[in-house]
């Protein structure tokens, strides 16, 4: 399967059990509906090392909100794609 075809929610659950995997600590909202408009997708912490990261289908789109999280959040936020697996890995380990 190419990777532009990769849906959202597989995606996350990919990178979520990837993430377990290497014994990072996840944090996810399953509904989001009830949570602040814009939070990112995971909230991942290890060792004293933590990032915020937003995950995004091959062609999905940042909203205003997300984009404001994503500037609060400085260099510990992050935007990902499918396409960015490779880079994931890297950072995980």
């Amino acid at each position: 399967m190419s990777v532009n075809y990769i849906a959202e929610q597989d995606f996350q659950r990919t990178v979520i059990d990837m993430a377990q995997a290497f014994r990072w600590k996840v944090y996810y909202v399953p509904d989001s509906r009830r949570s602040p408009s814009g939070y990112l997708d995971l909230t991942l912490a290890r060792n004293g090392i933590i990032h915020f990261w937003e995950l995004k289908s091959q062609k999905g789109r940042i909203t205003p909100a997300q984009q404001e999280w994503l500037d609060a959040l400085g260099p510990w936020a992050r935007v990902y794609r499918p396409s960015d697996l490779d880079e994931i890995e890297r950072q995980l380990l």
